[in-house]
């Protein structure tokens, strides 16, 4: 892989939802190159159609939904999925999310975001490391271990607030839990503000992703968590059933 295409890939994955614009200095600090070589990358996304320049803020184009609507289409996941969770979140109106291991990495590769005006927010692509939130631990915690072994050992155990569980041991405590109840929930470990519910999503116990629901803490009440779990698990069977259902093969 060229040099220029990794660091156009580099500057693409630094939009988010919590930062749909950045200027030229913020994407330089970022990938760490000059101004002016940042700026020839950008240059070249922004021809391409990929990135849209404007009073010196960058931001995405339009041009990047064709990219995840084709994703949503031939994903067979997504497309099996839709359908149960659109039905969850008409019931919830809260943001669910559906995530699944790539690489080292738990990523979100759908998701229906509540339309109340105080939400919690997550965005097509949002990465997140195997040790933090429900929804990454929800598919850590059924991992084989060998291959979770591999990935513990290569992480960094970052905190990203100061309820995030950096600590291995508890980590491990935390995923035995999880194997013990079907379910795992975050408070403000990720995000400020934001509670994190999750459920596997496994067919044969082999996990193949994660099903979950995000909302701000003040809308949350703890005994509420034992219908919610209950209603992910409804949608995570109905999901599993479907995709044997299909025959289908999951990576």
């Amino acid at each position: 892989m060229s040099q220029s295409f990794k660091r156009g890939l580099q500057i693409l994955d630094l939009f988010s939802v919590q930062r749909p614009t950045l200027s030229l200095d913020e994407i330089s600090t970022e990938i760490n190159t000059s101004y002016v070589t940042t700026y020839r990358y950008v240059k070249v996304l922004c021809e391409s159609g990929m990135l849209v320049m404007e009073d010196g803020k960058v931001r995405m184009s339009a041009k990047i939904l064709r990219f995840v609507n084709n994703f949503w289409q031939q994903n067979p996941l997504v497309s099996i999925a839709n359908q149960p969770i659109s039905k969850l979140h008409k019931e919830l109106n809260e943001t669910i999310a559906l995530c699944k291991l790539e690489m080292n990495e738990v990523v979100c590769i759908y998701r229906l975001e509540s339309s109340l005006s105080l939400r919690s927010t997550f965005s097509i692509g949002q990465k997140m490391s195997i040790h933090a939130g429900a929804f990454a631990r929800s598919i850590s915690a059924f991992l084989p271990e060998k291959e979770l072994k591999g990935i513990v050992s290569n992480i960094e155990w970052k905190s990203f607030t100061k309820n995030t569980l950096t600590s291995q041991t508890e980590y491990e405590l935390r995923l035995k839990l999880i194997r013990q109840r079907g379910y795992d929930i975050s408070k403000e470990e990720v995000q400020d503000g934001a509670v994190g519910i999750a459920v596997p999503i496994k067919i044969e116990n082999r996990v193949i992703a994660s099903l979950g629901i995000s909302m701000p803490t003040v809308r949350y009440q703890e005994h509420n968590l034992p219908f919610l779990v209950t209603k992910l698990k409804e949608t995570s069977q109905i999901i599993c059933d479907e995709i044997i259902k299909n025959q289908l093969f999951i990576l």
